[in-house]
């Protein structure tokens, strides 16, 4: 299969970008290695969460927003994240971004669809939060308005958000679990937040929610219809008899003794986890070594309008992993 290569993030150009950041340090009264270290820290935790798979259109500007994002309730465009003053976040302060990132709050007070997927990032520290700002407003300001979103009645509602956060969302930064290592929290915090991994990996409800109870347990991914398996049954890519290895060089490389990433999760390994430390990939693969089994169910949709599949189907397609 073909896979469709995009452009990544400008985490290539860091270190120009550190260059910049020092300049501008010597200008304010903050010290040159605090900014020049949370420069390159918002730089690779933005790296991280892939922020450029969706906030970059295909063959145009980093983070110039713009790609499509489809859903069963219509299409959802990725907004512009530059920081032009006009139509990006050049007007944002430093806590404007952090209330989209942690609570799901625009500048402007409106509130953002869970296609930006705040209920993970709101897990994030804000000292991390800010390091992504810094690194932002370092970026090349792109100046063009952002594409309205295409969403159907009723879920082109402003009102419907509301509903939303009221049945599914309440913030919470991660907190460190008493008795586990400091590697099993650091890739628990990168798992669950930065990385969003439950996004894809664990089932929806009807209106989009992930289903707590199968967390990471497999999903489908409404409108491409590609099944995310299991990270928690070994019936599927459940992970509990990988070695630590296997499973980092999956994250790493894409490709290890046991598996081989396809499609979606090819992306996110082109655009995001080759560039993590070695470090952090085999905590995120300890953290998901751990997990406790969970059967997950098969991978229909409650979501309205959606196709369902079935493991056993030929025509199902899936991601991470095909076993071997």
């Amino acid at each position: 299969m073909k896979i469709q290569r995009f452009e990544p993030p400008p985490h290539r150009k860091l270190r120009w970008a550190v260059l910049i950041a020092a300049f501008l340090a010597a200008a304010v009264c903050l010290p040159l290695a605090s900014k020049s270290e949370q420069l390159a820290r918002g730089a690779y935790l933005a790296c991280a969460g892939n922020c450029g798979a969706c906030h970059t259109e295909r063959g145009g500007a980093a983070y110039a927003g713009g790609r499509a994002v489809p859903s069963p309730f219509g299409t959802i465009y990725a907004p512009k994240i530059t920081p032009d003053a006009e139509t990006g976040i050049g007007k944002w302060s430093a806590d404007a971004f952090w209330q989209a990132m942690h609570n799901g709050k625009s500048a402007d007070g409106s509130l953002l669809y869970p296609a930006f997927p705040y209920p993970n990032y709101t897990k994030l520290s804000r000292a991390d939060v800010d390091a992504v700002y810094a690194f932002l407003r370092s970026v090349l300001a792109v100046r063009r308005a952002n594409t309205p979103n295409t969403l159907r009645f009723p879920y082109n509602q402003s009102n419907l958000p509301l509903v939303w956060r009221a049945l599914y969302f309440r913030p919470c930064v991660y907190q460190d679990e008493r008795g586990k290592t400091m590697e099993w929290n650091r890739g628990a915090y990168l798992v669950q937040g930065a990385g969003h991994c439950s996004a894809c990996h664990t089932a929806r409800k009807n209106l989009g929610a992930a289903e707590e109870k199968s967390d990471l347990a497999g999903g489908l991914i409404p409108v491409l219809n590609w099944y995310a398996p299991s990270l928690t049954s070994d019936k599927e890519a459940g992970l509990g008899d990988w070695e630590i290895g296997h499973i980092a060089a999956l994250l790493k490389t894409g490709v290890s003794p046991r598996a081989t990433v396809f499609w979606p999760m090819a992306e996110v390994v082109y655009g995001s986890l080759q560039h993590l430390s070695d470090t952090n990939i085999r905590a995120m693969a300890i953290y998901l070594k751990s997990l406790p089994k969970n059967e997950a169910p098969p991978p229909g949709s409650a979501f309205p309008g959606a196709a369902a599949t079935t493991p056993a189907s030929p025509s199902t397609r899936r991601s991470p992993a095909t076993a071997r």
